[in-house]
């Protein structure tokens, strides 16, 4: 646990990084829409990391950096296989806020 700390503060530059903000006015808790796609699915963590079109370069170089391809998984899988490169979805996961923020907050 200690090396993951180490390895977010020297790859984050605050906590406020990593909370994906977003605002879901008049949606059900639930079933917020994604903002980003405007596909009008839901944008929970499953469709973040895997099936938003807007992160879709984000997340083929995080599938050659590993080695698989999301698109053959059942969604099991795709999680076990994130859980087993932890500092690959760090690294994903703050290129893809930094382009979020980039989207919402132009």
């Amino acid at each position: 646990m200690t090396k993951f700390r180490e390895f977010r503060d020297r790859t984050f530059d605050s906590k406020d990084d990593l909370i994906i903000p977003v605002s879901y006015a008049n949606l059900a808790i639930d079933e917020p829409t994604c903002l980003i796609c405007e596909t009008n699915a839901v944008g929970n963590e499953e469709h973040f990391l895997f099936d938003c079109n807007y992160y879709s370069d984000e997340r083929m170089k995080l599938e050659n950096d590993i080695g698989c391809s999301f698109n053959t998984m059942n969604t099991d899988d795709k999680f076990q296989t994130v859980f087993e490169h932890p500092f690959r979805i760090a690294m994903f996961v703050k290129t893809a806020i930094t382009k979020r923020k980039q989207k919402l907050y132009r």
